[in-house]
């Protein structure tokens, strides 16, 4: 499988944070037009935890990212349209 890192910077307040979660789910959505659940947010920031989370599966489950980033199947983001 190929895979393909996606790393989000954290910001100095809570707000640009959801911000840039925001973003980055747009982005996913962008990638996977046609996925069942794309309106769902795929990253969200958790202030309790000042880091911010990915959804990983279809159930809604999810990872926090220490670091960060997460690793996405690139054979499926960037299969053809």
């Amino acid at each position: 499988m190929n895979r393909v890192w996606i790393e989000l910077e954290i910001q100095d307040t809570d707000e640009k944070n959801h911000s840039v979660a925001k973003l980055a789910s747009n982005m996913i959505r962008r990638l996977c037009p046609d996925e069942e659940n794309s309106k769902r947010e795929t990253f969200w920031f958790c202030q309790d935890n000042q880091q911010f989370c990915v959804v990983i599966d279809q159930a809604g489950g999810f990872q926090r990212l220490n670091d960060n980033g997460h690793w996405f199947n690139l054979d499926h983001l960037g299969r053809e349209a």
